[in-house]
């Protein structure tokens, strides 16, 4: 009687470890996001509070001394090379030879990943939007107020040159005073002339903006 030799059950492969350097660049522009990348998701968690932990006491230090805001970046800096060391020895531990394996899974790591690197993007841009826009605002409504000053000091020029001329004119300057034309502007919402006494004419000037010019 022959007997067929038992074949023993295939070993289960080991899942294949991530690769060093993808980690290394992740934690270099999203620190933290290496340790996910390697199965920490731990410790992602934990750099981002350490980093925002520093940043935080880097603005405070600031917000007192203007030079101590030098001593937040030396922490920075030393915050980014322990994270990465920490992270070469932490791969070197979570896959060293005979390390049993537990592996975080793919959706769950790079959703991860990518919301730290949205987030890194979004906060920064608020940030600088939160700042720039009010001053462009500020900037553009400041224009604007010098824009109408100069156009009523050239509307009442043409006014009281209408006067001196005893041309006749319309009270409404925006319509123009006789032959002194001034360049119109969309700007403005009511101009009213006040010839009652010819050697010193008067205008009021009404804006869109809300402001109002009275001359002289």
């Amino acid at each position: 009687m022959t007997t067929m030799p038992v074949q023993s059950a295939p070993e289960p492969s080991s899942p294949a470890r991530p690769n060093y350097w993808v980690g290394f660049v992740l934690n270099w522009f999203l620190p933290g996001c290496g340790f996910t990348y390697i199965n920490r998701v731990g410790w992602h968690f934990g750099w981002m509070g350490i980093f925002f932990g520093i940043s935080m006491v880097a603005g405070l230090l600031s917000a007192l001394l203007p030079v101590l805001g030098i001593l937040g970046g030396l922490l920075s800096i030393a915050a980014f090379v322990a994270m990465h060391v920490h992270y070469r020895n932490t791969y070197a531990y979570e896959f060293a030879p005979g390390t049993i394996l537990s592996p975080v899974s793919n959706g769950l790591k790079w959703g991860l990943i990518v919301a730290h690197g949205i987030l890194g993007f979004l906060i920064p841009l608020s940030i600088v939007a939160a700042v720039l826009i009010p001053n462009l605002l500020g900037a553009r409504a400041t224009a604007q107020k010098y824009a109408n000053q100069a156009y009523a000091q050239n509307v009442y020029k043409a006014v009281a040159a209408a006067a001196a001329t005893d041309e006749e004119t319309s009270s409404d300057c925006l319509r123009g005073m006789g032959s002194y034309q001034v360049e119109p502007t969309s700007e403005a919402m009511s101009c009213v002339a006040d010839f009652s006494d010819p050697s010193n004419p008067t205008i009021q000037v009404a804006f869109r903006n809300g402001q109002e010019i009275q001359l002289p």
